[in-house]
C-alpha cells in the first residue's frame, strides 16, 4: 500500500531536519547514536517496588511517550526492517516505519555510516531471515507531527529516545505465504527482548514503550510475541527494574490506510493469560490438521472426497515419529524457493522459473509436502542453486557453496533450536560437473560431510 502524503511528508521531514538550526540538532543526535551488539549485558541494575506497571494500550508509541515526559527517562522501542531503515517512506510506502519517519527526524538521525555499516549491512549478511539481536540506540528523536500526520504547533513538539530493533522477516513473505515456526520465533523474540531491556538499563531508562513489535505489517503472531515478552520480563526480573513497561501496539494512520484492525485486544489477551511459551509451542505443534472439505493434498497426490481415508491419515500423522519435529533441508537448486533460503544464496525457484514450473509456495515444493505429510516444521532450508557436494574443481563456483563446506554445514540451526531431522538432497550437480568419484575421493567427501553434520 502506497500513499502520496507519506512520500511528501517524509521528504518534508528530511528537508526540515537536515538544514539550519534544526539540522544541528539532528546531527548532534546522529553523532550520539550507538549500535548495540548481540548479548549485551548491563552493569546497571536499578530496583523499584512496582505493582501493576505493565500495560497494553490501544495507542501509538510516540503519543504514549509524550504523556510520560517529565516522569523519568522514556524510550520508544520500534521494530523495523533493518535492511530498509526508512521503511520505504521516500517512495510513499504506508508502513509503520514510514509513518514514524514522517512524524519525526528518526530517519536522518539513523542515516549515518555508523548505522549503515554496523546495523544495515550487518543484517543483510545474516545467515537466516530472522536477523540478529543488534540494536540502534537513538537519543533525542524530534517528533513534530501528530498521529494523523498533521504538523503540531511548535510548542507541542517533543523529543524522545528510541531503540530500533530488527523485526524478524518471516520466511515466505516474499511470495505472500508467511510461514512461521513457533519454537524458533519464540526463542528469537525472547533473545531480542532481553537485549532491549539490557540496553535500556545501560542507558538509565525508567519507562519503556514498545510498538507492535512486528505483529502488523510483518505478520508475526500477536499471541506468540506477547508470551515471549511476558516470559522475557519474568526471567530477567525486568518488571522491578523500570517504572513502566507499556505496549502501545496501534498506529492509527497506517491502520487506516491498510484497513487492518487493531491487534491490541489479541495482544493483551495473550499477555495476561497464564499460557507459557512451552504450552503455546506444544499447542501450535500439535494442532490437528483441518483439511479442505473435498480434498487433502498429500505427498502421493490428492485424496478426493474420502472422509474416512482423510480421518485415518490425520490420526496416523499425529502419531508418527516425525510429528512436531524440526526439519532442516540441505540441498541444491531443486530445493530452493524465493524467500526461504539464506540471503545471498542462488535460488532457482524465483521469478519466471516459478511461473514455468508452477512452484510458488512451500506447499508446491517436494520438501514442503514431505514436511507437511509427517506433520513436522521447517527449521532451515540451506539450499543453493547449482551447488555440489564436493568443491568445484573448475573453480567456477565459490568454495562456500559446496555441501561439504563449513559455511553450509554449520548453518542448519537457528540460535538454540537445532534440527531433529536433516534431509540431504544433493549430488546431481557433482555428476553434471564430472566430479571425481574414485573410491578415495568418495570416502573422503562422504566421511567429511558426515563428520561436519555429526552423523554417527
Amino acid at each position: 500500500m502506497y500513499d502520496a502524503n507519506i512520500k511528501r511528508y517524509c521528504a518534508d521531514s528530511v528537508q526540515l531536519w537536515t538544514g539550519g538550526s534544526r539540522g544541528l540538532l539532528t546531527r548532534e543526535s546522529a553523532s550520539q547514536v550507538k549500535v548495540i551488539t548481540e548479548n549485551h549485558i548491563s552493569s546497571q541494575r536499578q530496583g523499584y517496588i512496582c505493582s501493576d506497571n505493565i500495560h497494553v494500550l490501544h495507542d501509538n508509541p510516540f503519543d504514549v511517550a509524550k504523556r510520560h515526559i517529565g516522569s523519568g527517562k522514556t524510550v520508544v522501542v520500534h521494530f523495523l526492517d533493518p535492511k530498509d531503515i526508512s521503511g520505504g517512506c521516500m517512495v510513499g510506502r504506508a508502513s509503520r516505519q514510514a509513518v514514524m519517519c514522517a512524524r519525526s527526524n528518526m530517519y536522518p538521525c539513523m542515516d549515518s555510516a555508523k548505522v549503515r555499516e554496523g546495523f544495515v549491512t550487518y543484517s543483510k549478511y545474516q545467515f537466516h531471515s530472522y536477523d540478529s539481536d543488534r540494536l540502534v540506540y537513538i537519543p533525542a528523536v524530534a517528533v513534530y507531527r501528530d498521529a494523523m500526520l498533521n504538523v503540531m504547533q511548535e510548542k507541542d513538539w517533543f523529543s524522545v529516545d528510541m531503540i530500533a530493533a530488527p523485526v524478524p522477516y518471516m520466511p515466505g513473505a516474499q511470495s505472500g505465504e508467511v510461514y512461521f515456526n513457533a519454537k524458533v520465533l519464540m526463542a528469537v523474540y525472547k533473545s531480542r527482548f532481553k537485549n532491549i531491556f539490557e540496553t535500556a538499563l545501560s542507558e538509565s531508562v525508567n519507562n519503556i514503550v514498545f510498538d507492535d513489535m512486528g505483529c502488523d505489517e510483518n505478520m508475526c503472531p500477536p499471541a506468540l510475541i506477547a508470551i515471549a515478552l511476558r516470559e522475557a520480563i519474568k526471567e530477567g526480573g525486568y518488571a522491578g527494574m523500570f517504572w513502566q513497561i507499556i505496549c502501545a501496539v496501534d498506529e492509527p494512520y497506517s491502520q487506516c490506510m491498510t484497513g487492518k484492525a487493531s491487534i491490541a485486544g489479541r495482544f493483551e489477551d495473550a499477555f495476561f493469560r497464564t499460557e507459557t511459551s512451552r504450552e503455546y509451542i506444544r499447542r501450535m505443534e500439535s494442532m490437528p490438521y483441518t483439511p479442505p472439505k473435498e480434498t487433502l493434498e498429500i505427498i502421493d497426490g490428492p485424496i478426493l472426497g474420502d472422509a474416512s481415508r482423510i480421518e485415518r491419515f490425520v490420526r496416523w500423522r499425529a502419531g508418527n515419529r516425525y510429528f512436531g519435529k524440526q526439519f532442516s533441508i540441505f540441498g541444491d537448486g531443486i530445493s530452493t524457493l524465493a524467500g526461504f533460503n539464506p540471503p545471498g544464496y542462488e535460488v532457482y525457484y524465483t521469478g519466471d522459473n516459478c511461473n514455468k514450473c508452477g512452484v510458488y509456495h512451500m506447499k508446491d515444493t517436494w520438501w514442503g509436502r514431505l514436511i507437511d505429510y509427517y506433520g513436522g516444521h521447517l527449521l532451515v532450508n540451506n539450499s543453493w542453486k547449482g551447488s555440489m557436494v564436493t568443491y568445484d574443481r573448475y573453480g567456477s563456483r565459490k568454495d562456500y557453496s559446496a555441501g561439504c563446506s563449513d559455511e553450509r554445514t554449520s548453518h542448519l540451526h537457528v540460535g538454540s533450536v537445532e534440527p531433529d531431522v536433516i534431509i540431504i538432497y544433493m549430488g546431481i550437480n557433482d555428476w553434471k560437473q564430472g566430479a571425481y568419484a574414485e573410491r578415495p575421493m568418495y570416502d573422503r567427501v562422504s566421511e567429511g560431510l558426515a563428520d561436519e553434520l555429526m552423523i554417527p
